[in-house]
């Protein structure tokens, strides 16, 4: 008897994850070494897998209502980059 997982709890391969929120596999593949990215499960050395609710949750954090909400975010300064106070 095999059970069937509700839709937002199938897992996806990273190839399926790009394909579902539309990005490249090598964009994942980047949010996965760098951070960022949707929360993922590891079996072993390689078996990289996704959970759809886990996708959802993670692109629904990237919905804005104008340009100048997300601006905000990229003026932060990024890891080791120093910030607009460190170069007085």
């Amino acid at each position: 008897m095999s059970k069937t997982l509700p839709p937002d709890q199938r897992l996806l391969t990273t190839r399926e994850a790009a394909a579902y929120l539309r990005v490249s596999k090598s964009y994942l593949d980047k949010l996965r070494v760098y951070g960022g990215g949707p929360k993922f499960l590891r079996y072993g050395k390689r078996k990289i897998l996704y959970r759809m609710s886990d996708l959802d949750l993670w692109a629904g954090e990237r919905r804005f209502t104008s340009t100048s909400e997300y601006r905000r975010e990229d003026d932060s300064p990024r890891n080791g980059e120093p910030s607009s106070e460190d170069e007085s």
